[in-house]
């Protein structure tokens, strides 16, 4: 139907005798068993009609299938799941650029070191700071703390030419990303706990022979989660947003010229 350009007819206007999902899915679900009316090439026809030009077949639904096709918790479920790969995938990238950032500028190692990370006893901060070594651990840009400071020669010096301390957002990378992993997993978690679990109602249970009303429908679980990835996400371009302002803005990072462009204004 995707395809095709093949769209479910569905009242903008009606009853709504249960949940507010239901009867628009209800709509939903019509069409893929056939019925109903769908918009095709500008018209509204009957769904059997535009199945029977196109080669389409409905789909069969089988005894109480049809909860899963007009409870919104399938659907937030689905689209919860693309959210958690963008999410994840916008995470390895956040890693992958903060790191390139901390080589440009000749970053001190100390803090995405083990001996630093290990003593947070947060699984994801011990994780971003683990995918940093691996990707740093060949540069020849990144200087250790010991080299530079602490190796007897500094002593003398009464005013250290570069910073001590880099900036938060280089220096908070596994502080802040971390948070962000760890909530991606609980999220992957709960959601795949959902996809995995019985939503109908009621619910049937053979061996007791009994029928059991409730809600195992109701979708916040789901819904608390991605409210909570929404959340991590905006930190993570947050972070984004701090690196490349440090990144372009020449009196911050003393190296590269202004916005990282190798030409004088007026040139």
């Amino acid at each position: 139907m995707i395809n095709n350009d093949v769209i479910p007819y569905i009242p903008e206007h009606g009853s709504v005798g249960a949940s507010g999902d239901l009867v628009q899915l209800a709509h939903l679900a019509l069409i893929l068993i056939g019925e109903g009316e769908v918009h095709y090439k500008g018209q509204c026809l009957p769904t059997a009609e535009v199945f029977k030009t196109l080669g389409l077949k409905p789909v069969k639904v089988h005894i109480r299938e049809g909860l899963s096709l007009i409870n919104g918790t399938s659907v937030m479920t689905g689209i919860g799941l693309i959210n958690l790969i963008h999410a994840q995938n916008l995470l390895n990238w956040s890693v992958l650029a903060s790191a390139m950032i901390i080589e440009i500028v000749e970053s001190y190692d100390d803090h995405f070191s083990e001996e630093l990370n290990r003593v947070k006893r947060h699984p994801g901060q011990r994780q971003i700071a683990k995918m940093m070594r691996n990707i740093l651990h060949d540069s020849q840009l990144v200087r250790r703390r010991a080299d530079h400071l602490y190796n007897g020669k500094t002593q003398k010096v009464e005013v250290f030419k570069n910073k001590v301390q880099e900036y938060y957002s280089l220096r908070c990378v596994p502080q802040i990303l971390g948070p962000v992993l760890d909530t991606i997993n609980y999220s992957k978690q709960v959601t795949l706990d959902e996809i995995n679990s019985i939503n109908d109602n009621p619910i049937i249970d053979n061996e007791s022979e009994n029928v059991f009303h409730g809600g195992n429908f109701h979708g916040d679980y789901v819904s608390l989660e991605m409210d909570k990835l929404k959340i991590v996400v905006s930190r993570l371009s947050m972070l984004a947003e701090r690196q490349l302002n440090y990144l372009l803005n020449d009196k911050l990072n003393g190296i590269l010229p202004p916005f990282v462009q190798p030409w004088q204004a007026g040139s």
